[in-house]
C-alpha cells in the first residue's frame, strides 16, 4: 500500500513505544487503518470516517509530540535546576496557548 511503516505493531510491542509515537503512527496510518476496518466489518469504522475524530487525533498526537520533546529536555544528562524550571514554564504557557 506504499505506505511509511511496513508493520502494525500488536498490543504487546505497543507498551514499548510512547503514547505519542503510538497517536502518531494510527494518524499516519489512518488509511490504511481505515481499509482493514472496512474489511473485517470492524466497529471502529466509524471513527476513522469522522472528520472532527481525526482532527482530535491529530491534535493528540501533535501535543503527546511535545510532551515527550519535553520529557526529554528534563532527563537531560546536564540539566540543572534552572533549566527544567523554565523549559517546565515555557511549557505552561504554550499549552495555554493551544488550549
Amino acid at each position: 500500500m506504499n505506505a511509511k511503516h511496513e508493520v502494525l505493531l500488536f498490543h504487546t510491542a505497543v507498551r514499548w513505544l510512547s503514547k505519542g509515537n503510538v497517536l502518531d503512527r494510527i494518524f499516519e496510518m489512518k488509511d490504511e487503518l481505515k481499509l482493514f476496518c472496512e474489511n473485517k466489518g470492524s466497529q471502529y469504522l466509524s471513527y476513522f470516517n469522522d472528520e472532527l475524530w481525526i482532527k482530535s487525533l491529530a491534535y493528540l498526537a501533535d501535543i503527546f509530540e511535545k510532551l515527550n520533546m519535553l520529557n526529554l529536555k528534563l532527563q537531560g544528562r546536564d540539566t540543572n535546576v534552572i533549566q527544567i524550571t523554565d523549559s517546565l514554564k515555557a511549557f505552561v504557557l504554550k499549552l495555554q496557548n493551544w488550549r
